[in-house]
């Protein structure tokens, strides 16, 4: 790794603690770790809520630990909001058993499929957002940068970036930019 690199992310890490090797620190990452089960098991007891949840506290880590603004906590909102509208359309039918057979409920089973995209679209672009800024996060370290795979981003989401951080070793070296 270059050292223009080092110099370029250096104020991602504020955690440094002083090596023997000379020229270099080691960094810890300041992200937090929890398990992927349990992470899975409070996702499907709070009806996919807890992912928006997971969203808002890694924005506030990378933010307030590598003053990393990686996206508007905003977008998180609209599509928790989104995805809110789509249950008070859905969950009264599914609760009290009605067939959507009307011209209306047709228009109800519509619009929460629309609903459903949109929500899906969403959740895809600001997980590869967040992709974005774990690169940044993980491209300093030199000894052995991590790569976090496309294809299982967009097929697991962020119970795949949260794998990725679980796997990310506690301290790693880094050029010392100075």
């Amino acid at each position: 790794m270059s050292v223009t690199n080092n110099a370029r992310y250096s104020h991602i890490f504020s955690a440094k603690t002083t090596n023997n090797q000379a020229g270099r620190t080691l960094n810890k990452l300041m992200l937090s770790r929890k398990s992927i089960l349990l992470i899975i098991l409070l996702d499907l007891v709070t009806l996919n809520t807890y992912t928006y949840f997971w969203f808002f506290q890694k924005q506030r880590e990378m933010q307030n630990n590598y003053q990393l603004h990686v996206l508007n906590p905003l977008w998180i909102l609209l599509a928790m909001i989104l995805q809110g509208i789509d249950w008070m359309l859905v969950l009264p039918g599914a609760y009290f058993g009605v067939i959507y057979y009307t011209e209306g409920e047709i228009l109800v089973n519509q619009v929460h499929d629309i609903l459903n995209l949109v929500c899906l679209v969403t959740m895809i672009v600001i997980t590869f957002i967040f992709r974005s800024g774990l690169l940044k996060i993980f491209k300093i370290f030199e000894e052995d940068p991590i790569k976090i795979n496309w294809f299982l981003t967009f097929i697991f989401g962020y119970f795949y970036l949260q794998y990725k951080i679980n796997k990310c070793p506690n301290d790693q070296l880094m050029s010392n930019s100075i």
